[in-house]
Formats: C-alpha cells, sequence, structure tokens
C-alpha cells in the first residue's frame, strides 16, 4: 500500500512538470533518453570508456573549482542548483498541501466548473468536502525560489482576496511544518510577497569591534553619519546605522544589549570626535556606571540635577544654529566651530516617569524640541529605555530609527517598531537571553523590520579608545607609553567598529 502511495506522488510529480513546463521537460527526457541509448548500444569499450572518463573529468573539475574559487562557484553553480533543488525537492511537493492546510486559498463557488476545471480540482490537493459543494479553489503560488546563507526566499504569488497580513497569520506554523526557526513575510507588490525561511542562526556568535572609520574632514564625517557601521545583519551584510537627519530609539530589558549598540556608535565617531566635528553629550542617570570609560570621548553627566539644564542648553544651541543657517543653508556641515551633536539620553524613564513633575516637563519640553527641530542642525537624539510605553517616551513617533532588543512582552514589539511589526516577523520577545545584542531594526517609511546583532566593545578597547582619540577639550594629562597599548587583537591606527 505504501509503494502504491509513493507512486502515485511521483505519478503526480511528472505529471505536474508536464503541465507546467512542458517544453523542458520533453526536451530533457529527449537528452536522457538519448545518452542512455549512445551509452547502450555502442560495443565499443572504448567508447564506453571514454564517456565514463568525459563524466568523471566534469564532477572533478567542478569539485576542485569549488574547493579553490568557492566564491565564484556559489555565484554561478551554487546558486542555480541551490535554487533548483529547493524548489525541486524541499519546497515545490510540498507547498499546495500546506497552503491549503494554512488558509492560502480562496474559493468560489460555481454551478459547472467544466470538465477541465474538473480534472484539475481532482488532480489537486483539494478538501473532498470542497469539491463536493461544487466550488472552484485557487491557492497562493509558488513562483520563485532563492537562497543567501541560511535564509531560504520563496516568492509567493497571491489570489485576489488574501493579503500579506493573512500569510503573516500563519508564519509560526509554517515555520514548524517547515521545521524552521522562524518565517517573515515581506511584500514584494501587490499581489506578490516574499517569504524569509531562517533555517540556521547567523546571529549566535558575539561579534568583536573591528577597525575604526577614519573620520577626519567634513565629507568624511558626513559620509559616516549617513551609514555608521554598527554591527552584522542577518544575511551577513554590515548594519550601517544612519544618524544624519535621524533620531534613534533604542528599547530592551535589562542586560539586552543596549549598551553593546551604544559603545558601536561612540566607537565608530572616536576619530571624528578627536577632530572636532562631532560632540558627544551622554546623559547617564546610573550616576555614571555605564559612560564614565567614555569621559575622555564625550561630555557625560551623571547628576539628574544638572541633566535637565544640559537639554534646556542644547536647545539654546539648536536655536542659534538655526538662526545662523537661516537663509544661507538647508542643511549642516559639521565644522570645528559647529560641530554635530550627538546628545545619548540613557534610561530615560529616570527623567520622565520616575523623575518630579517639574524635572519631567523640562525634559519632555527639551526633547520635544531636540527632536522635532534637530535633525537640520545638526543634532542626533539617542535615547534608550526598558519601558517604550508612552508615559516613558512621548515622543516615540519622531524616532527615525527604532531598535528593539529583547523585550518582555509581545505588546511591546509595535511599540517600538510600529504597528504590524511582531505579524511580520519581528519576534523580540523571543530572543534568547543567551544572545545579547541581537535586535530587530525597523527604518522610517520601510515597513519590514530586519533582524541584526550589535558589536561587543570590550573595557580595554574603551579605554584604549579615550586616550588615542580624546576630544580636543576633554584630553587627558599624557600617561605613561607603557600603559598606552593597543589590547590584544587592536592596533591604535585600528580600534573601533567595523569598516
Amino acid at each position: 500500500m505504501r509503494g502504491w502511495r509513493h507512486g502515485w506522488w511521483v505519478f503526480r510529480l511528472l505529471l505536474a512538470d508536464v503541465l507546467r513546463r512542458p517544453l523542458r521537460t520533453f526536451v530533457g527526457a529527449g537528452l536522457l533518453t538519448s545518452g542512455a541509448y549512445v551509452w547502450w548500444a555502442s560495443s565499443r569499450w572504448q567508447d564506453q570508456a571514454a564517456f565514463s572518463l568525459t563524466a568523471v573529468v566534469l564532477v572533478v573539475s567542478l569539485g576542485v573549482w569549488r574547493w579553490r574559487a568557492p566564491r565564484s562557484y556559489r555565484r554561478t553553480v551554487g546558486r542555480w542548483w541551490g535554487c533548483w533543488w529547493r524548489r525541486r525537492y524541499r519546497y515545490g511537493p510540498s507547498w499546495q498541501t500546506l497552503a491549503l492546510r494554512h488558509g492560502l486559498y480562496v474559493t468560489d463557488r460555481r454551478q459547472d466548473p467544466g470538465v477541465v476545471r474538473s480534472l484539475v480540482l481532482a488532480w489537486a490537493d483539494t478538501p473532498r468536502a470542497l469539491r463536493q459543494q461544487g466550488q472552484s479553489v485557487e491557492v497562493a503560488r509558488l513562483r520563485r525560489v532563492r537562497f543567501t546563507g541560511a535564509t531560504d526566499h520563496l516568492l509567493v504569488a497571491l489570489p485576489a482576496g488574501i493579503t500579506p497580513d493573512t500569510v503573516a497569520a500563519g508564519c509560526d506554523s509554517l515555520a514548524h511544518a517547515w521545521r524552521a526557526l522562524t518565517v517573515r513575510v515581506r511584500p514584494a507588490g501587490p499581489g506578490w510577497v516574499w517569504l524569509d525561511i531562517t533555517r540556521a542562526d547567523t546571529l549566535r556568535r558575539p561579534l568583536l569591534l573591528g577597525a575604526v572609520p577614519t573620520l577626519t574632514d567634513a565629507t568624511t564625517v558626513l559620509a559616516g553619519l549617513a551609514g555608521l557601521s554598527v554591527g552584522v545583519l542577518e544575511d551577513g551584510s554590515s548594519w550601517r546605522l544612519e544618524l544624519r537627519g535621524a533620531h534613534v530609539l533604542i528599547a530592551g530589558t535589562t542586560g539586552s544589549g543596549k549598551s553593546s549598540l551604544l559603545w558601536a556608535i561612540v566607537a565608530g565617531l572616536s576619530t571624528a570626535v578627536h577632530a572636532g566635528l562631532v560632540r558627544v553629550t551622554w546623559l547617564d542617570p546610573k550616576g555614571g556606571m555605564e559612560a564614565t570609560p567614555a569621559r575622555p570621548l564625550a561630555d557625560v553627566v551623571d547628576r539628574i540635577d544638572d541633566m535637565a539644564d544640559t537639554l534646556d542648553a542644547l536647545v539654546a544651541e539648536l536655536d542659534q544654529r538655526a538662526a545662523a543657517l537661516a537663509g544661507t543653508s538647508r542643511q549642516h556641515k559639521p565644522s570645528v566651530s559647529s560641530p554635530h551633536r550627538v546628545v545619548v539620553v540613557d534610561e530615560l524613564a529616570t527623567l520622565t516617569a520616575l523623575a518630579d513633575s517639574k524635572t519631567a516637563r523640562r525634559v519632555e519640553a527639551a526633547l520635544g524640541a531636540l527632536l522635532s527641530r534637530g535633525r537640520a542642525v545638526g543634532f542626533t537624539v539617542i535615547t534608550t529605555t526598558v519601558d517604550p510605553s508612552k508615559e516613558v517616551v512621548r515622543w516615540r513617533g519622531l524616532h527615525a530609527v527604532r531598535v528593539a532588543f529583547r523585550l518582555d512582552e509581545p505588546i511591546q514589539v509595535d511599540m517600538v517598531l510600529g504597528d504590524g511589526a511582531l505579524q511580520r516577523g519581528a519576534a523580540c520577545d523571543r530572543i534568547p537571553l543567551s544572545t545579547p545584542g541581537v535586535c530587530f531594526v525597523r527604518i522610517d517609511g520601510v515597513p519590514d523590520p530586519q533582524r541584526a546583532r550589535a558589536v561587543y566593545v570590550p573595557d580595554k578597547t574603551i579605554e584604549h579608545l579615550g586616550r588615542t582619540y580624546p576630544a580636543p577639550a576633554l584630553c587627558p594629562p599624557p600617561s605613561d607609553p607603557a600603559e598606552d597599548t593597543a589590547p590584544a587583537g587592536v592596533t591604535p591606527a585600528q580600534a573601533g567598529a567595523p569598516a
């Protein structure tokens, strides 16, 4: 009985090939038949040996190519073969069954579907109840399969009546069906979606700090602020955080890795700080426990009573810049006399929800002015919080870049990353405790969150950066040359974020 079932499955697979790609199927069958005939019909053993030797040389050549030039092999042979194999054997045979089980189909009642339509419905794995009711079924179609690293990408054509949200509702069950870690949905245009199927966690290992970018003039500083490398995305590319003309909201529980991102930003801007083109102001309500190593690189404010005054002073500087640029330029260009200002507000809840009413009102008014009017005049505000509710982050909508590390509750995901982020696969509440620094990033205007991991900056590297690239007005006294050595794996010219 089991053999008959397997034979029926093979017959349906061959029939599907003939109906979908008749020319390719017949040409392939003809070539295989011709090759078999040449092999068996040849009476000379020399011809058989030459044929066998050609096949062996071809296989060995492909193996040597893959060994000596793996990148070009993956670009040409590996990518084509991987896509074909995944489409043919991994996703193609089971796609229709899974689509029907997960509601990725629409039904239309018809009195007489016709002979051809009846044969198609009988051949397809359509529920018997729908066939008995005389309904025609249109299933979402699998059109293309691609893969990048440990993630497979499926392009799906949606029938009229199904939206990307309908597909997103079944992502968890699809992940279990395919034995994958996660399945996420990305719209690919009207009537099309991409299913991103992650089969292995490429971000499970921590990332150490790489080379500091050289930002010593206005041009390089603007380029660095437009895309500062602070980590790695899930597909293996560099995570470039936009700081020019954008404010950043960082949310996550205690120990989730928020400080890793802050130190990656400070390390990446260290050469610009040393050149006097960027100035960092760090408000640390925890008494300076986190920001103390950054004192050579930033203006650290660790007294809560002084933080409201510092924010008011920054607003006054913002007004002066706006008045100076009025009628001359629409964008600020950093210089030594007017550097780009980066304001870090660590643990915002201490200054808003947990502070007295007078201090909270001053802080919210100052942050509102910096967030709403600071982009054009060279101000970037970076706020971190454990609780992303409106009581804590009143100006949540003014942050163009939002980063969500591990969160306690699923409802907090949409608070940070926007509506629909959890349904699109940003499961921040499921990030393991063993992977601090893993997060989801969402940029304003881009609906799909991206999974990333921030680099880890060791304490010795932070101290070395403070001695090597101090701010001009914060230069420490000369130290012992024996102590001014770079930590292991970091040279004095290269001690920062990945290029």
